[in-house]
């Protein structure tokens, strides 16, 4: 019995480990109790079995379903695509930048959004971050080496798919930045 009531009940058992197959039919017994409670507290047995199996006769009311085992379709892997920034667009030191990427697939709820600097990590923007396509944040690092030479990288937590900005971008302090 449960308590609250239950509206449904799904039960999971790994077929393989029972020594089934995909495409082996295995016939299933379900049985089950539905009551009705009215406004009063009272309580009155419905029936004891339903669905679109077919009934079981005696006594103790069932159902029965017959199923074939099927292979489930893998999910579909993650992949991600950085839009923003992109190309060869130019920033300064305290201007509001918006990273945005697309993803698809099987991805984790989060990622981490890593800036690179002719191919090394220069900075993790932020980590563990909602994959929601975007994030603001003011430019405030500045690396050794070339200014016109970075990049964005967005990976999933999980899988570690990851995609780059296609093309460099520039970051320079132009005395002054807080603009976007």
């Amino acid at each position: 019995m449960h308590n609250p009531p239950a509206t449904a009940f799904v039960h999971s058992v790994d077929w393989q480990e029972r020594g089934y197959a995909i495409g082996d039919t295995l016939c299933m017994l379900v049985q089950g109790r539905v009551v009705l409670t009215d406004e009063s507290g009272r309580s009155r047995l419905k029936t004891v079995a339903w669905g679109d199996g077919l009934p079981i006769p005696g006594p103790r009311l069932a159902m029965y379903f017959r199923y074939v085992i099927q292979d489930a379709p893998p999910p579909d892997p993650c992949t991600l695509e950085v839009t923003r920034p992109n190309d060869a667009e130019f920033l300064c030191l305290g201007d509001l930048e918006e990273i945005a990427w697309l993803s698809s697939g099987d991805c984790a709820e989060n990622v981490t959004i890593d800036l690179y600097q002719d191919g090394v990590l220069c900075e993790t923007i932020a980590e563990n971050v909602p994959n929601t396509g975007s994030f603001e944040r003011e430019v405030n690092q500045l690396c050794d080496g070339d200014p016109f030479s970075y990049t964005v990288r967005i990976t999933d937590v999980a899988s570690g798919t990851f995609d780059e900005s296609d093309d460099v971008f520039a970051i320079e302090d132009c005395g002054g930045g807080g603009e976007k």
